[in-house]
C-alpha cells in the first residue's frame, strides 16, 4: 500500500477467532476532518472489493464538531459565528450520535474493518470496542 509522504505504516499480526490476521496501522497525524473522511470512504471500498487489508487510521483533527444522523445541533452551546472564530469547524454526518467533538491531542482510530470476516455485526462490535475502551482505562486507574 503506498502512503502520501510523512504517514507510518505499523503491521502487526493479530488472533482473532482462532486464526491469525492482519491489519494495516497507518499513524498519520493531524489530518483534516473531511479529508480524513473522503479517505475513510475510499479505503472502505477497496476493503469491500478485497483490494486491502484490514486498516485502522490513527490521526488527530484540528478542532471539528461533528452533527450525526439524529440531527442533534442543538446539543451545540456555541453559536456558529463563534466556532469560526476559535477555528473550530462543523460538519454534518452521516454516523449514529449525539454532536461530537474531536480535537488536538485527542487519539482518533478509524478502524476500516470486514465485519464478516470476524463474525461480527455491527452493534455487537461497537459494543466490544466500548468494552475493549473501558478495560483499557481500568488499567490505567481511570473508571469509565
Amino acid at each position: 500500500m503506498n502512503l502520501p509522504s510523512g504517514f507510518e505504516l505499523i503491521e502487526p499480526d493479530l488472533a482473532s477467532a482462532g486464526k491469525w490476521r492482519s491489519l494495516e496501522v497507518w499513524k498519520m497525524g493531524t489530518v483534516n476532518y473531511l479529508e480524513a473522511l473522503k479517505l475513510q470512504e475510499k479505503l472502505t471500498y477497496d476493503r469491500k472489493a478485497l483490494k486491502i487489508t484490514d486498516t485502522l487510521l490513527s490521526l488527530q483533527h484540528s478542532p471539528t464538531y461533528t452533527v450525526g444522523k439524529r440531527e442533534t445541533v442543538h446539543n451545540l452551546l456555541i453559536p456558529d459565528s463563534e466556532l469560526k472564530s476559535m477555528g473550530a469547524e462543523l460538519h454534518y454526518t452521516q454516523r449514529g450520535g449525539d454532536i461530537t467533538f474531536h480535537g488536538p491531542h485527542q487519539a482518533i482510530l478509524y478502524p476500516i474493518v470486514s465485519l464478516r470476516d470476524i463474525g461480527l455485526g455491527a452493534r455487537m462490535y461497537v459494543e466490544k470496542l466500548e468494552l475493549t475502551m473501558i478495560e483499557l482505562a481500568f488499567m490505567y486507574g481511570v473508571k469509565a
